[in-house]
């Protein structure tokens, strides 16, 4: 983890923030001015705390653990235009236990059209439950959380560790 966040982070007065580096990675604060991002980080912050049905129950004691500290805009590749991705920094019991997660829209698969609907109620559930299917082992902080965006549109999505 200390990889990623010499990639991502720094130390700021003392405390671990995301490093801005528009357009790839722009830091929550840096995109709403004052109230309005505190405001977003709150929203965020609710929303990233991974849905109760995933994952297990062992996995979620241990993300209880860590709290949010920053959370960052990212854009993540061509395949995922139009979607949208956050980054979250949170902090285990000290600054020395840094946890990057990523939040991911899911939207509804491609071949919906030519197979029909899913018979999973979200697709962000879709996309963990094929993850689980693909891999071996897949991460232990995979979930899934059905929500409001940062924008106010319902959206899937699904919450998984950063490696960048």
């Amino acid at each position: 983890m200390a990889a990623a966040f010499n990639k991502l982070g720094q130390q700021v007065n003392g405390q671990r923030r995301i490093v801005s580096d528009p357009p790839l990675r722009s830091r929550l604060k840096d995109l709403l001015p004052g109230d309005d991002a505190e405001d977003l980080f709150e929203r965020i912050h609710e929303w990233v705390h991974i849905d109760r049905r995933s994952p297990q129950s062992d996995r979620r004691q241990l993300l209880q653990q860590f709290k949010v500290v920053d959370m960052a805009r990212k854009v993540i590749g061509v395949g995922s235009v139009g979607t949208w991705a956050w980054i979250v920094l949170r902090e285990g019991r000290d600054e020395a236990d840094p946890l990057f997660l990523q939040a991911k829209e899911a939207q509804a698969s491609v071949l919906e059209r030519f197979v029909g609907k899913s018979t999973y109620a979200s697709c962000g559930e879709r996309v963990v439950a094929g993850q689980h299917l693909m891999q071996a082992s897949s991460d232990i902080f995979l979930g899934w959380v059905p929500s409001d965006g940062v924008d106010g549109v319902g959206r899937h999505s699904y919450v998984r560790h950063l490696k960048d």
